[in-house]
């Protein structure tokens, strides 16, 4: 049985969940400002059992039950849930998507020629996704000045390779 091909966002949705924490650069500090340093919050320290537990919150729970809790009591958010954080990983994703989108687009305007037939020439003129009738892979379009043989010209399934000249 053939595995299907996963869908580009499934990818988009991967990298966003990555672990690695992102590296301060020149474009992230002009966009969101330098980095403000971090000190490991009480949840971060705990034990495995404590956050099992959930021992980390419990001061803010007895504060709470007294009805004298306030906004400075509250946990500040970990470091990996952070809004600079989760910004630089969608940012990072979105340009890693448009890289992968736009990496054919220095090949349209070349010479291309059917593997299955070498006597056939075109030039490829869109590399893309159809927009319209529900197609989920990338399909290229090529004006053919040599037309391919009938015997390779046949419908098929799957992925046919051009050579680019």
């Amino acid at each position: 049985m053939q595995k299907e091909d996963p869908r580009p966002e499934d990818s988009l949705n991967r990298s966003l969940v990555d672990d690695r924490l992102p590296t301060s650069s020149a474009e992230d500090d002009y966009l969101w400002g330098p980095v403000e340093p971090y000190t490991p919050l009480p949840e971060e320290t705990a034990s495995v059992l404590g956050r099992f537990y959930y021992t980390w919150i419990y001061p803010s729970v007895k504060l709470s039950s007294k009805e004298r809790l306030a906004l400075e009591d509250l946990p500040l958010p970990t470091l990996e849930v952070r809004a600079r954080v989760c910004g630089h990983r969608l940012s990072e994703a979105v340009k890693g998507a448009i890289e992968k989108k736009e990496c054919w687009n220095k090949y349209i305007g070349e010479e291309v020629y059917l593997t299955e037939d070498p006597d056939s020439r075109g030039i490829l003129r869109w590399v893309g996704v159809p927009q319209q009738g529900g197609y989920k892979s990338v399909m290229a379009a090529v004006e053919w000045s040599h037309i391919p043989a009938p015997s390779c010209r046949r419908p098929r399934r799957g992925y046919i390779e051009y050579t680019i000249v």
